[in-house]
């Protein structure tokens, strides 16, 4: 059973990278460009195994690429928790205003009837999505952007 939920969740994020690949180019631009901020917001996983969790993290880092007011997402765990529920989002902004965006964009992927790849890489966070957290904003300095943007530049070609 446990094999068929990792080919089913492999099949997922696969199908999840084609779906970003063929994403809007002026989209694609946009999420790839550094914030000005990064945001980090500590949560608790609720649901799953440590390995489906790992899974869902991989997929939600992945699907987090169609975001168009967020970029360099990344979940990692809590290095000082005691227990490996506790993570950590990591992602760029421009401005306080994409965050608001950004929950909103989830929260209405959250409440669409039909289950799309975010609501199910959303999973350890069910039932009641306490996705606000710990936020946390600062600003990147300009050391940092600059590395961001010959990554970008480099990556782009």
């Amino acid at each position: 059973m446990k094999t068929i939920i990792k080919y089913f969740f492999a099949a997922l994020l696969i199908g999840g990278t084609a779906f970003a690949a063929n994403a809007q180019e002026s989209q694609s631009q946009i999420s790839q460009k550094p914030g000005k901020y990064e945001v980090t917001t500590r949560l608790t996983e609720k649901v799953g195994t440590y390995e489906q969790r790992k899974l869902y993290r991989e997929f939600l880092t992945e699907y987090m690429k169609n975001c168009p007011y967020i970029s360099n997402f990344s979940v990692h765990e809590v290095i000082d928790a005691n227990n490996n529920h506790d993570v950590v989002w990591t992602y760029d902004v421009s401005g306080w205003n994409d965050i608001t965006r950004f929950y909103s964009w989830i929260g209405d992927h959250l409440k669409a009837a039909q289950k799309d790849g975010l609501k199910m890489a959303m999973t350890p966070y069910a039932p009641d999505y306490a996705i606000g957290g710990q936020i946390h904003l600062e600003k990147r300095n300009s050391n940092e952007l600059a590395k961001s943007k010959n990554k970008l530049n480099n990556a782009n070609g």
